[in-house]
């Protein structure tokens, strides 16, 4: 029954949105294996059924709880099980204020 639903549900301006939490040690070769097919089903899966976005919170590098690069990719953005580190650059926050501001867009 793991991975079937994100590990967060949160609500921001009162919209409800979920966040699947993930960590990894490094971008091996320059790409990252973040979930299998599976997982990424069940995320879709959930996405549509509660009409809620999900997102994907990805720690890398450093330790699970501090991670040196984070993450919050939109769940629309990952179909597959790895991905290369350019392709989610844009996605990296840097500081705090930056979640808040990526979750008004």
């Amino acid at each position: 029954l793991e991975n079937r639903e994100p590990d967060l549900k949160v609500k921001y301006n009162a919209v409800p949105f979920a966040v699947a939490c993930k960590w990894r040690k490094s971008f091996g070769n320059g790409s990252i294996s973040w979930a299998k097919d599976r997982q990424i089903k069940n995320y879709n899966d959930y996405q549509k059924t509660k009409k809620e976005k999900v997102y994907i919170a990805l720690g890398v590098g450093g330790e699970a709880g501090k991670p040196e690069h984070l993450y919050l990719i939109p769940l629309s953005r990952l179909k597959y099980e790895t991905f290369k580190e350019d392709y989610v650059a844009d996605f990296e926050i840097k500081e705090d204020a930056e979640i808040l501001k990526f979750l008004q867009q």
